[in-house]
């Protein structure tokens, strides 16, 4: 597979012009508003620690064109160490409690420009932070600062105007360029806990021993599991960042699974595939093994995992750090034996014809010809034959039968238990002696 997976790489290039233009409009851009809003907003002049430059692109994931961000912005809360708790919610998620004692200190001590605001993010009977109150402040505060925002000249004359909006746990803005082209902006307010501090539910794993200390801080999103929860969501971006970072094929196989599920448009989120890889890194943690000589194998292995687990009983993709959170529990049951079964398809196509592997990928995107029908010989790739020693030969040379489909309209006709036939689409699987 390695000239096919070379050119859907290379199809999946950022285009670096574009990509240095927008991260330099998106930084000065931040660091402008940010600095502006800290002088006309008191509350966030006391509250705002830095921005965190998070997501696809910052984890090198990002393909085709780097016009989506995710940036963390870190809150300083005024609360002392003894005037707070992190409560275990349900999994992955947690509450974050203020004491009385810390409201009256704040009443004595604090600015009344600030403090009345403040306050109001607590619940005042359950005494916890409520995410959702933290989101309408940014939002409000945003929203207000741009009405009247004018946007500074030098590498930000591309941009005609910023118009604002609002997504799950962020703060959405949309940078609109004089092209007529637009960056996308994810802003999240979130707090962060330094390393030794660890939320009790959370269970060191080993893979976590080698990691700087700055690698294991943790942070809290507003993003509750049900509305008016007041429940805060984990999340560890450094100690994610830091497991995939220089680790073979690791991020170039998460990157084919999201080109995978753009052709198809699968209901699945970016961070639930890039979650699915870590955990299949975790169960192999082994440099050999997730060697880059082995992209190839390993893709069609873990596009096939992933497919499985799709249709089996219970969570598919668990949470990396709570594994009793499912990252896909909002898909639906039909939609997950829809892809799951589209998988199971795509996969046999890989093992029993690889050249195809772009148009499968891919899909419309590529323009290249089909190769013919007529296969003849061993179809085994040379990615599988390299490992005949592991377990995926047994994968590729089982005795089930394997579909072969010429035209994707057959696919919903198709089933394991069709007829055998010349018309079907379907062949037995040839064998190889090794």
């Amino acid at each position: 597979l390695k000239p096919q997976l070379h050119s859907i790489h290379a199809s999946l290039k950022l285009n670096k012009e574009v990509t240095a233009s927008n991260v330099a409009i998106l930084k000065t851009l931040l660091d402008d508003i940010c600095n502006q809003m800290k002088q006309k907003d008191a509350l966030f002049d006391l509250l705002f620690n830095r921005l965190v430059y998070t997501g696809s692109y910052y984890d090198g994931l990002r393909t085709k064109n780097a016009d989506e961000f995710d940036i963390n912005l870190v809150l300083n809360l005024p609360f002392e160490k003894d005037e707070f708790t992190v409560s275990d919610g349900c999994p992955g998620y947690v509450c974050y409690e203020v004491s009385p004692a810390a409201e009256q200190r704040l009443l004595r001590e604090g600015d009344v420009k600030w403090v009345p605001l403040l306050l109001k993010w607590i619940d005042a009977k359950k005494k916890t932070l409520v995410p959702d109150r933290v989101k309408r402040w940014l939002q409000s505060v945003f929203d207000r600062f741009l009405q009247t925002y004018v946007v500074p000249s030098g590498s930000c004359s591309a941009v005609d105007k910023i118009q604002p909006s609002q997504h799950g746990p962020a703060k959405t803005f949309y940078i609109i360029l004089k092209n007529g082209l637009q960056i996308d902006v994810d802003l999240v307010p979130v707090i962060e806990f330094c390393y030794p501090s660890w939320p009790k539910g959370i269970q060191k794993k080993g893979w976590m021993a080698n990691m700087f200390s700055k690698d294991c801080n943790w942070f809290l999103i507003p993003k509750p599991p049900t509305p008016n929860s007041h429940m805060w969501r984990l999340h560890f971006p450094n100690m994610e960042k830091k497991l995939i970072k220089d680790y073979g094929c690791v991020k170039p196989i998460i990157r084919l699974l999201k080109a995978i599920r753009d052709s198809y448009k699968w209901n699945l989120s970016s961070y639930s595939l890039k979650t699915f890889v870590m955990s299949q890194l975790v169960e192999n943690y082994d440099v050999q093994y997730w060697h880059p000589d082995n992209q190839g194998m390993l893709f069609v292995r873990v596009l096939d995992r992933l497919g499985h687990a799709l249709v089996q009983p219970g969570p598919a993709i668990p949470y990396l750090f709570h594994p009793e959170l499912d990252l896909v529990e909002t898909v639906t049951r039909v939609t997950r034996d829809n892809i799951g079964g589209r998988i199971k398809r795509i996969v046999r196509k890989l093992r029993l014809f690889p050249d195809q592997c772009c148009e499968l990928v891919l899909k419309d995107q590529w323009k290249g010809q089909a190769p013919s029908d007529n296969v003849v010989g061993d179809v085994v790739s040379d990615d599988f034959r390299n490992v005949a020693s592991n377990d995926v030969v047994r994968d590729v040379l089982s005795n089930d039968v394997v579909e072969v489909e010429t035209n994707d309209v057959e696919d919903a006709a198709l089933s394991d238990e069709a007829p055998l036939t010349q018309s079907s689409g379907r062949a037995w699987k040839c064998c190889v002696i090794l």
